[in-house]
């Protein structure tokens, strides 16, 4: 399955030192849910650290702990968020939802959010922030899975919200893959992922390799240097730029930074 990983910890020796991140599958939802993870503080620290948020296509329902708000993100699709920041006396949980997800579950085309955060009641008319004051994490995890469950209900993912679990593992060479797979012309291809992901179907292949390149750096599976065989990029520039376009190091730079820092993924570290 398409799973994004998010690696401010590795990158930022600050973040790791002051900020517990985590995060969990929960089998119940994951037709729909990449995870759910949460950010605590680990010291009384008043410092700013970098919060690095790379592309994934995936929308987030974030409860921030401290305000008790629940509001929807918009996905990161177009570039890498490099200036993002967070307080590290700052709590927060959240729900990272699979690319498609937030269309099919709520009606709403993914552009609703783009941008900005949206309220959960702007959403939801029966919902009242009210309801997460005085909640524990644990008592919040509670609240976020019955929230999803209710919302899927009997539905199982349509074709969009299944299209990034099917192409993960071997992400197409070229956009005519996508035409051919939903049966649509380009143009109609276009507007139905603006509508689902929030951009077109060429931004998702670049998505799509980039995590699986990133992916497949981070677990020790392939050095950099074997990854033009596997995405099949054009040329070797051409990988290199877009990697570091994306994550601000080249592949030999990352894979040097991570064994340095000898950091494993946290892709399924348990929530407490």
């Amino acid at each position: 399955m398409y799973y994004p990983i998010q690696i401010p910890h590795i990158l930022d020796k600050d973040f790791s030192k002051h900020v517990d991140y985590r995060e969990e599958v929960v089998p119940e939802l994951q037709d729909f849910i990449i995870c759910f993870w949460q950010m605590q503080p680990k010291t009384t620290s008043k410092e700013i650290v970098k919060d690095l948020v790379l592309i994934d296509a995936c929308t987030e329902l974030v409860i921030s702990y401290t305000t008790k708000q629940a509001c929807y993100s918009s996905p990161s699709m177009n570039k890498t968020a490099y200036d993002e920041t967070t307080d590290v006396k700052s709590s927060y949980i959240g729900a990272k939802l699979k690319p498609g997800a937030f269309t099919q579950l709520t009606g709403l085309p993914a552009k609703t959010i783009d941008g900005h955060y949206l309220e959960l009641e702007e959403i939801d008319k029966n919902f009242n922030s009210i309801l997460l004051a005085g909640l524990t994490f644990e008592e919040t995890k509670t609240f976020l899975k019955n929230y999803f469950l209710k919302l899927i209900g009997n539905q199982k993912p349509n074709e969009f919200t299944s299209l990034f679990d099917e192409l993960h593992d071997q992400p197409p060479t070229t956009a005519e893959v996508i035409y051919q797979k939903f049966h649509y012309g380009p143009r109609q291809c276009q507007r139905h992922f603006i509508k689902n992901f929030g951009t077109t179907p060429q931004m998702v292949l670049t998505i799509l390799r980039f995590h699986y390149c990133l992916n497949k750096i981070t677990s020790g599976e392939v050095a950099p240097s074997d990854m033009l065989d596997l995405i099949r990029f054009s040329d070797q520039s051409h990988f290199i730029r877009e990697f570091k376009k994306y994550l601000g190091l080249t592949p030999y730079e990352y894979l040097k930074k991570y064994q340095s820092e000898q950091i494993t993924t946290l892709k399924l570290s348990p929530l407490p």
